[in-house]
């Protein structure tokens, strides 16, 4: 549903009702009455013409007037409009719209009826629009977006800056993410592998109106499309409440999952009623074992990988945080070719189609939720980031929160995480949590974790090790760069730093060290999982410790548009096999003899 939306910039208010007959059916006052540009009718003819994914924010002046951390741009309210055309019949199916992510605060509107809100700029939403939707007619969908209010402190965009979809099912249906598959892969003598054991579970509902005996088929293929193992059951599905089937299937001799060779299966669901087809699902997914140990670090596929990771933030160059999907291929690739193998997403869930791009060129990712928070709200948007993201290989672990220093060391905190970690091990009890702390490690929270997330300050590995042997470690926030490509002396004035790896922040940031000293602490620690750098490409907004003109950070591996400065050739010659040379552009300076 990408294509051809009226977008306009800027707030459009309701009109005030004038009369008593007015106001009985504005609004909330009655169903499907909700008018201005919500209204089916509106003319959106003047409204500017543009296609999905869109970031209005990236669009618009900088200004020193506005927001630093949003990179000196503004913010604001928008509407977006667009008209789509239902067959007949669709009566007879359930509708639904998918939003996988709009910045932010987002009211939608079909038809003049009010089908839902999302507070949260990074949670995929879904509507069932199949009561307000118009079979064999025109349907007019709105959406206001209002990004006036941050959720981080970084630039985040504005407006529908992910995919829109449009999904058709059968009454009698596979829920939308209601496929989870898990596997167990067993060894023989000599760590060769075996077979791989694949649970295979399925959510099923029913709103017909009445129960429904169903045949569910699940076929597993490899990348030539060859079936290489299936099952098929029977199961009577109620209308009071979901159905779950649990599939127990074998792969005899698997293909693993693994960075070098990110071999990926498809799992197909079928389901059947009355000799019928009515749902169809395709899953990707990998055979993969990967664990945290307390001693040898990460290990996937039972082999010790030092993850060589990077943290970053989801925007790019010019097009903000509107990514399109090949952006996420090159970007992944621009890590690899350094010998970059990990991703933090910092410090939200990405759009779903950048986990694709990791399961097919094996990129190794830290999934994070937007911040460490149990109320209804905190635990939808934990929920819909498992739900949605669980079957990707490339994920190895949850990351419940970073740097939440009002409760990552408090009572209060502990309980926080208990009730998202119970979460977390009901809808995947696979993936380890962690958190990704800059203090209080050690404290109230640190028993509740699975491995415990270091944010800098590497001097306090060792003792942490001492104390806590048996938890796994994992360094999920380095030293920044610090840098700027192509300059090779500080100038505060124009707001560059030099790109030589020696220490140029304010005394007090004493957590900042250089590059190499961050690598070494993690290279010459095998009980430390990894290291997640901050971070692999600059990024919009948090110019610190600069400020105007300054619209960007100066801390990536890669410039904004993906250009390698220094620092990257240093990590990849330790992350890579292959020989490194990389001359910088000068070392003589005449007028800076003894220098």
């Amino acid at each position: 549903m990408d294509s051809s939306w009226r977008f306009h910039l800027g707030d459009i208010p309701f009109p005030k009702p004038r009369t008593h007959e007015e106001n009985y059916f504005f609004g909330f006052s009655k169903t499907g009455c909700f008018i201005g540009a919500a209204k089916p009718d509106y003319d959106d003819s003047s409204w500017r013409v543009v296609d999905l994914p869109h970031d209005w924010a990236v669009e618009c002046g900088f200004s020193p007037d506005e927001n630093p951390n949003r990179g000196y741009l503004p913010a604001g309210i928008g509407w977006y409009r667009k008209n789509f055309q239902l067959e007949k019949d669709d009566a007879s199916r359930k509708i639904y719209l998918e939003f996988d992510g709009i910045f932010r605060d987002a009211t939608v509107y079909l038809n003049g009826h009010r089908i839902g809100y999302e507070p949260s700029g990074y949670t995929t939403v879904r509507y069932d629009i199949t009561d307000q939707a118009i079979c064999g007619g025109n349907n007019v969908l709105a959406v206001r977006a209002d990004a006036n209010v941050n959720e981080g402190w970084w630039y985040e965009g504005a407006g529908i800056y992910r995919h829109v979809w449009l999904l058709k099912t059968s009454d009698i249906q596979i829920r939308p993410w209601g496929v989870f598959v898990s596997n167990k892969v067993k060894t023989r003598k000599g760590n060769a592998i075996g077979a791989a054991a694949i649970s295979v579970s399925t959510s099923l509902s029913n709103h017909s109106g009445s129960g429904a005996s169903c045949e569910l088929v699940s076929e597993i293929t490899d990348s030539s499309g060859s079936v290489v193992a299936s099952s098929r059951c029977s199961v009577k599905i109620s209308i009071s409440e979901d159905s779950n089937v649990v599939q127990k299937l074998r792969i005899d001799i698997p293909e693993l999952w693994s960075i070098e060779r990110p071999y990926l299966y498809t799992l197909r669901s079928k389901l059947f009623s009355n000799g019928s087809i009515v749902d169809d699902v395709e899953t990707p997914f990998g055979v993969r074992t990967a664990v945290f140990d307390p001693k040898k670090g990460f290990l996937l596929n039972g082999v010790p990988v030092k993850l060589q990771g990077t943290s970053n933030h989801q925007d790019h160059a010019g097009v903000g945080v509107a990514v399109p999907d090949r952006l996420h291929d090159f970007r992944i690739n621009r890590l690899k070719e350094m010998g970059s193998n990990a991703w933090r997403c910092a410090h939200n869930p990405p759009a779903p189609e950048f986990l694709d791009a990791c399961d097919r060129l094996g990129m190794i990712v830290m999934d994070e939720t937007r911040c460490m928070n149990s109320t209804p709200e905190g635990l939808h948007q934990l929920e819909t980031m498992l739900l949605r993201d669980r079957n990707h290989p490339s994920v190895v672990i949850w990351s419940l929160g970073n740097e939440e220093h009002p409760h990552q060391g408090t009572e209060n905190g502990k309980r926080i995480i208990r009730t998202m970690k119970r979460m977390v091990k009901k809808l995947d009890p696979t993936r380890p949590i962690t958190v990704a702390m800059h203090c209080a490690w050690g404290g109230p929270v640190t028993p509740l974790l699975d491995v415990q997330g270091i944010n800098y300050y590497p001097d306090t590995y060792d003792d942490f090790h001492k104390k806590f042997p048996g938890l796994p470690v994992v360094a999920t926030e380095t030293s920044p760069s610090f840098c700027t490509r192509g300059i090779y002396a500080n100038d505060p004035e124009r707001c560059y730093f030099s790109s030589y790896d020696i220490k140029k922040v304010p005394k007090e940031w004493i957590h900042c060290l250089t590059m190499e000293e961050a690598w070494r602490a993690v290279a010459e620690r095998d009980f430390v999982a990894g290291l997640f750098p901050w971070t692999g490409f600059d990024y919009r907004g948090e110019p610190v410790p600069f400020a105007w003109p300054c619209v960007s950070t100066n801390m990536g591996l890669l410039d904004t548009c993906g250009f390698r400065k220094d620092h990257s050739y240093y990590l990849q010659s330790w992350w890579t096999e292959k020989p490194v040379l990389h001359i910088f552009p000068h070392w003589n300076w005449p007028d800076k003899l003894g220098q």
